[in-house]
């Protein structure tokens, strides 16, 4: 008996202490942990769960991201958020677009956000969430890119660019003439565009950094990057929205183009009803064609966007543009 009731009393510090853990933990806190904060399996920690359960505390176990049991407390007056339904919608949807960067910190990191904000919730917002869930979707319109094996490298390259340091690297380019490349990078951000990532930033062509060029290196294709202890200042007038100010597409920085495109009437709706640069205009004529025009910093990617469109979308303007796209033609 001196035996059983020592057993017992031991088992109740246990619990009363592991209640105390558990309660510390905002976002709540696994088998695992438990089993090694008390030195004991993790059959043991279930069962004094159970027994605290039993006995009216309010304990909740859920799966977190990687598939574990995560325990947590809902204790009444414990901080709770509380979600609109358009707001619902809106988390759903930045977990669903996410999803597009399997492999990358960003989707295991929305993930993780995603399922904390969902712990917090009050238990009937939780299952308006769930049942939310199947009324809201993504599909990618452009494919993905596959970003297998790169999160430590995709870490390395955001953790640089947050803390301004150099960083030395090795690049494969595509296309004939593909090869690997080195060099050393100062990265100033990390941009999101297609479903793919891409690090802007500066390469000196000298040892002084006296002839810098601003670059974009698409994530997947870096073979290495490394941190180096040296740091750098970001230059004053840099700035991401005026790299891209006229791009379309990521390709920018030459001289401002004006593009004036005529599209047919078959698909005036269509281009009227989306937004393609900030500045640009669209005229509705009164033959039912619909006259669009905006400036442009390169034509690269204008060229594709005039083909999407096959017989419905004439070129006016530039020239360049109109020789580009009787090239693509043949």
């Amino acid at each position: 008996m001196p035996g059983r009731k020592k057993g017992e009393a031991t088992q109740a510090v246990r619990m009363f202490q592991m209640v105390e853990v558990i309660r510390a933990k905002r976002f709540g806190v696994r088998y695992q942990e438990l089993a090694e904060h008390f030195a004991v399996d993790q059959r043991t920690v279930k069962r004094d769960l159970d027994a605290l359960q039993a006995a009216g505390l309010p304990i909740e176990r859920e799966r977190d991201e990687d598939n574990h049991v995560r325990v947590r407390l809902d204790e009444p007056g414990s901080t709770k958020l509380k979600l609109t339904i358009p707001e619902c919608y809106a988390l759903l949807a930045t977990r669903r677009l996410f999803e597009v960067f399997e492999g990358t910190p960003l989707r295991k990191d929305v993930t993780s956000i995603f399922n904390k904000v969902v712990a917090s919730l009050p238990r009937q917002q939780k299952m308006n969430v769930e049942d939310i869930g199947e009324r809201i979707a993504f599909v990618p319109d452009d494919g993905h890119k596959n970003y297998e094996g790169k999160t430590e490298l995709i870490v390395t390259l955001m953790n640089c660019a947050l803390e301004d340091r150099e960083l030395a690297f090795r690049y494969r380019s595509l296309g004939t003439q593909a090869r690997e490349k080195s060099g050393v990078l100062r990265p100033y951000a990390i941009v999101l565009y297609r479903y793919g990532l891409y690090a802007v930033g500066a390469r000196s062509y000298r040892r002084d950094w006296t002839d810098l060029a601003v670059r974009i290196y698409a994530v997947e294709r870096f073979t290495e990057v490394v941190a180096r202890s040296v740091s750098f200042e970001r230059p004053s007038d840099f700035s991401l929205d005026q790299l891209f100010r006229g791009a379309f597409g990521l390709h920018a920085g030459g001289q401002e183009t004006e593009v004036e495109l005529l599209f047919s009437p078959e698909v005036a709706s269509y281009v009227t009803a989306r937004s393609y640069q900030p500045d640009q205009r669209s005229v509705l004529q009164d033959d039912g064609w619909v006259r669009l025009s905006f400036w442009v910093t390169d034509l690269t990617e204008v060229v594709p966007f005039v083909l999407r469109w096959g017989r419905h979308c004439e070129v006016l303007k530039p020239a360049a543009l109109q020789d580009e796209v009787r090239l693509a033609l043949g």
